[in-house]
């Protein structure tokens, strides 16, 4: 277990999830993903007014799961299924080596299915390697303080004044898809032969980066 967050000894689970504890909410291709990239899954942390004395409107329990890679790789497809699978909000601490990247997402219970989450948004980080946490968890106030600080600290608008993940979802969503429209501009400017459809493109793509600049 790599204590990344230097959290409480109340908070220690450390307990090995077997792979296939998720067959029941995987289809073919996603149980070979969990076999062909995951080494080991721990149960690293539990976060709740039983270790750390705080509690939350709609959070119960943050869960730090860690999972051992057998190679350097991102796997949201894997993060996806262990999170839909449980009703608690998870911090993924992945790693490779000596590597390591984390995501967590916000989600909500289905409506019909009662055993399984719809995830809303994933936040994620770059890799770093261990020479220094660029992430921390501020544990005080609620865990919907928590969960939200460290969601918004992987989102990027750490300087913002949003207050609610759900405006955090949203804008982070915004953020996505004009950064998707810019790189689809870009496509079209570089394949264009017409001198009088760069121009439109290109204003097109002006005011794209203006939005995504204001945004930050």
């Amino acid at each position: 277990m790599v204590d990344v967050f230097q959290l409480p000894k109340t908070t220690f689970v450390n307990r090995i999830v077997p792979k296939n504890a998720f067959d029941e909410y995987t289809d073919t291709k996603q149980k070979k993903l969990f076999t062909d990239l995951v080494s080991k899954i721990t149960w690293t942390n539990k976060l709740a007014a039983d270790t750390i004395n705080l509690s939350g409107k709609t959070l119960d329990e943050i869960q730090i799961i860690q999972i051992e890679l057998k190679s350097k790789q991102e796997i949201p497809e894997v993060l996806a299924v262990i999170d839909k699978a449980s009703p608690y909000a998870i911090i993924f601490i992945v790693y490779f080596g000596r590597e390591y990247y984390l995501s967590a997402s916000s989600k909500h219970a289905h409506p019909v299915k009662t055993d399984i989450s719809v995830i809303d948004w994933t936040f994620k980080s770059e890799w770093w390697s261990d020479q220094g946490l660029p992430y921390r968890l501020t544990l005080k106030e609620t865990l919907d303080f928590v969960f939200f600080d460290f969601c918004k600290q992987l989102s990027g608008f750490v300087d913002s004044d949003l207050r609610t993940i759900a405006a955090l979802v949203e804008k982070s969503r915004l953020l996505d898809q004009l950064q998707r429209e810019g790189k689809k501009l870009k496509s079209e400017i570089s394949r264009s032969r017409q001198f009088n459809k760069k121009v439109e493109l290109n204003l097109r793509l002006s005011e794209v980066l203006k939005r995504i600049e204001r945004l930050h």
